[in-house]
């Protein structure tokens, strides 16, 4: 139904697209691993003087990755402190205020030791941005299977404007050190206008460098998870029954969804061609 999927996995896509959450619907040790946004990366987006550099450094951390699971070694991730499991939302609002919700972390940083693999297991890493930069390069490796992940872009920019991450003030710094490219569009000026050419940006490489069946989007798996994951060669960890979409959150000011709709039509032709223009019906 899908491609076949290698051991080493990549997944990548736009900050809040929805690529934690199908982190952690994915994550079933010791036969699925998945490593969510490793700090390792941003140590190789610091250190790496290339592109080429930087993808040689991330797939020598996989393999090294892949050798400490096997001898038993404790593995560091992002998990929700709650229930134990990986964290699917990094930022969760907690109360709501005079001044508005109040945003705290979604995840701690725990080393935790996973189960051995008695035999061949996958191995997914998951980052954003910096993936994104480079994602030309990891789709020439055979070593690599490479997924995008893409959401409503009025969402998506709605989601980004509610919080307070570099993305919300119109950076994407870790892809921005290795991308001359992105370095250029954030001197926009405006700040909605530079948050929709940074998503024009990543949908763009999502959609040149990846299949169809390699592009998995967010509405999608919050219809149908089951077929959105099997159609790409995933399996989810378990049954998973139809999803609520946040895509209308009451956290997001939609008083601004129709001027992010005219930017787009203007300014993103790339999140505008997607799918025969799915996206700019939205």
């Amino acid at each position: 139904m899908g491609q076949t999927v290698k051991d080493n996995v990549i997944l990548l896509g736009a900050p809040r697209s929805g690529t934690s959450f199908l982190t952690s619907l994915l994550h079933n040790p010791p036969d699925f691993i998945c490593l969510s946004e490793p700090l390792q990366i941003d140590v190789l987006t610091e250190q790496s003087r290339t592109p080429g550099e930087f993808v040689s450094g991330l797939v020598a951390f996989i393999a090294k990755t892949r050798e400490n699971i096997l001898c038993g070694t404790p593995i560091e991730n992002r998990i929700d402190p709650h229930t134990g499991t990986l964290a699917e939302n990094y930022a969760v609002r907690h109360e709501h205020s005079a001044d508005g919700w109040v945003v705290g972390s979604g995840f701690e940083w725990q080393t935790q030791t996973l189960p051995i693999p008695t035999s061949r297991f996958q191995l997914l890493v998951k980052r954003n941005a910096p993936l994104v930069a480079v994602i030309e390069h990891l789709v020439e490796r055979d070593d690599l299977t490479v997924f995008g992940m893409v959401r409503n872009p009025v969402s998506t920019i709605l989601s980004w404007r509610s919080l307070d991450l570099p993305i919300s003030r119109g950076h994407l710094h870790s892809a921005e050190r290795i991308s001359s490219e992105l370095r250029a569009l954030v001197q926009e000026s405006d700040l909605l206008l530079r948050q929709v050419k940074i998503l024009n940006w990543i949908f763009g490489r999502i959609v040149t460098y990846l299949p169809a069946h390699a592009i998995l989007c967010y509405e999608d798996l919050m219809d149908d998870p089951g077929n959105a994951v099997a159609a790409t060669g995933l399996r989810l960890s378990g049954e998973v029954s139809q999803l609520e979409s946040r895509n209308s959150s009451a956290y997001y000011d939609h008083s601004e969804a129709k001027q992010i709709r005219e930017m787009i039509e203007y300014h993103a032709p790339h999140i505008l061609a997607f799918q025969d223009g799915r996206y700019a019906r939205a």
